[in-house]
């Protein structure tokens, strides 16, 4: 009977594989199959999975955290850089036109014909256009 999978090898040394993809080291299967070729790129991942059976639960809180703040300072930043968005009434388009009078229009009464409007969180942090 032939086996249904690869076959992992635990080693520090890079494995041939054979041709048939029947063989990768822990390496390999790191990196979704692909066997790597260097040794330090073979230390380097076994480092990783070390570190990653280590990881208590707390450190994975951590980490959501840390990227939460880094998004909130990135949204922030954005903020500052545009903070300036269409015009949700009239789309962009300053213009209402009439429905009788198809060719009259008058000037978006929420944007006052500018088409722009400032964003939420703008407008929360109190940023000026």
């Amino acid at each position: 009977m032939q086996p249904t999978g690869p076959a992992i090898i635990n080693s520090d040394e890079p494995v041939k594989d054979s041709g048939n993809g029947d063989v990768i080291s822990v390496a390999g299967a790191a990196t979704g199959g692909r066997a790597l070729h260097s040794s330090g790129a073979t230390r380097m991942t076994q480092f990783l999975l070390s570190a990653a059976e280590e990881q208590d639960g707390a450190s994975g809180t951590t980490i959501l955290v840390i990227l939460g703040a880094v998004a909130l300072v990135l949204y922030i930043g954005s903020l500052y850089l545009h903070p300036l968005t269409r015009c949700g009434r009239c789309k962009g388009s300053p213009r209402h036109y009439g429905a009788l009078a198809t060719k009259s229009w008058r000037n978006c009464g929420a944007c006052n014909g500018s088409g722009r409007e400032t964003r939420l969180g703008a407008r929360i942090l109190g940023i000026e256009p």
